[in-house]
């Protein structure tokens, strides 16, 4: 009999198996997993398109005042950018940042001056950056675009709640390690040669146990 050493492996869906464990299963269902992912991945842009089309929609048929009255965005504002560290400080002039309910740590906002508005499609006129800290005097944003939108001199900016981006990645992080299947029979301490062909780290947390693929 082989040992582990000496076993050959074949991908089953639920991980690298020895030609015993998998019974002889043939690699058919690899199609299903790719068509699987497929289907999600296309659900996935349509998505994201649509979380596009409605942060343009708020941000065209909205004035400012009403954004910020909304919590999702405020105007005027004055910024450095440090280059080297990726951090973008805006501050207000002679007023205090208000409350905003929906922009907060970790989220994603857009940046664009207010001459220029918001043009998604520009990224010499918005670009995107996630909320480092907030507070009453000063914004951080991290980014990582190279400068800032428009003629750097003496601009006043606005920040605009982006679109979720953080769920789309986790969603799309998630069906690339389904593709490359790598099972999801995750052993905590994998100690054997198929446990920890089974392992797969980039999986934890991203998948409940007993999701179905």
């Amino acid at each position: 009999e082989e040992d582990d050493a000496g076993a050959q492996f074949v991908l089953t869906p639920y991980g690298w198996r020895t030609v015993k464990e998998a019974g002889g299963l043939t690699q058919e269902w690899k199609k299903s997993v790719d068509a699987y992912v497929a289907h999600f991945k296309a659900c996935l842009d349509m998505e994201r398109e649509a979380e596009r089309e409605a942060v343009e929609e708020k941000v065209k048929k909205r004035t400012t005042r009403q954004l910020q009255d909304e919590g999702i965005g405020v105007s005027g504002l004055y910024a450095q950018f440090d280059a080297t560290n990726g951090r973008i400080t805006l501050w207000p002039e002679g007023w205090r940042l208000p409350y905003l309910s929906e922009i907060k740590w970790g989220r994603h906002v857009l940046l664009s001056t207010v001459n220029d508005g918001v043009q998604l499609d520009d990224a010499s006129k918005t670009i995107m950056g996630e909320v480092e800290s907030i507070q009453k005097d000063q914004m951080v944003l991290v980014t990582t675009f190279e400068r800032l939108p428009g003629s750097g001199s003496r601009e006043t900016y606005r920040i605009d709640l982006g679109p979720n981006i953080v769920a789309n990645k986790r969603i799309d992080a998630m069906l690339e390690e389904l593709q490359r299947c790598l099972g999801v029979n995750q052993a905590k301490d994998p100690r054997d040669a198929i446990q920890k062909l089974n392992y797969n780290a980039n999986l934890c947390g991203l998948l409940l146990p007993g999701a179905p693929l």
